[in-house]
Formats: structure tokens, sequence, C-alpha cells
């Protein structure tokens, strides 16, 4: 029960909402969420999730769309910008470093998908990260 009430908090805290919780009920979605958290880096597709999950692609596909209201690759993408935005919170890695260690290949490519989903360029969210709140809030969870 402990850790129930600590991944509650932590998917709240994070901002992916109850979607995440419904994980918890199915075993098989847990797994392939707990590997990109894991790594989010890692060259996800939905058919080596649905590998993780030991589902079809396309019962994983639905599955996981109707547990967190988003598709994989959206969750991936929105876990890869939390854990981006965390690392400009905490660290002085540069910009290009991070985009790397994300998953992203260029590092301009990295900057419009940050500056899409926070509504600032990583630098700018760096020296003001605390003001900035995610530009994304439609029923998929925000990437801070």
């Amino acid at each position: 029960m402990c850790l129930v009430i600590v991944l509650r908090r932590h998917f709240a805290r994070a901002g992916y909402g109850s979607g995440v919780l419904g994980t918890l009920r199915d075993p098989r979605l847990g797994k392939a969420i707990t590997a990109v958290l894991d790594k989010p880096a890692a060259l996800h597709s939905v058919a080596s999730l649905a590998s993780i999950a030991g589902m079809s692609r396309s019962a994983f596909a639905r599955e996981f769309s109707n547990t967190l209201s988003m598709s994989p690759m959206a969750f991936v993408a929105k876990t890869r910008l939390h854990h981006a935005a965390e690392l400009l919170r905490s660290t002085k890695l540069p910009v290009k470093v991070i985009a790397a260690s994300i998953g992203f290949a260029s590092r301009s490519h990295f900057s419009r998908a940050f500056a899409a989903a926070y509504g600032a360029d990583p630098s700018r969210f760096r020296n003001n990260g605390a003001n900035i709140a995610p530009a994304v809030t439609s029923g998929v969870p925000p990437a801070n």
C-alpha cells in the first residue's frame, strides 16, 4: 500500500494524472511504462513496448491509449521532455548534452519540441524554469 501511495504522489507531481495509475491494475502496461521511465532515451517503438508488455502491437496500442488517453509514443515524448525539464532545472549540463541524453539526435529538434511543450526554449526555461508552466494542458499530461 505504501508503494501505491508513493507512486500516486510521484505521478501527480510529475503531471501524469490518473491514467498512469490505471497501469497499476494492468501489470503488462506497467512493464512498458517502467521501461520508458527507466530509460527515456532508449529507442522505444510501439512494437518494442508491446513486446515488453507481452501483447500484440495493436492490442497494446489500444489498451495504452484507452488507459492513459494518449498514444504510447506521445507518452515517450512527454517522458523525455519531462526528464529534460528536470535536468535543465537541476544541472548545468549544456542543452546539447541534455538533448542527446534523452534521445534527441539534434539540439534544434529538441529545442523545437521543448518549446512546443513548455512555451519557452530550453535556455529560457533554465533561466526562468520556476515561472514557466507547460503549454500542453488538453488531457495530455504536461511534460514538466
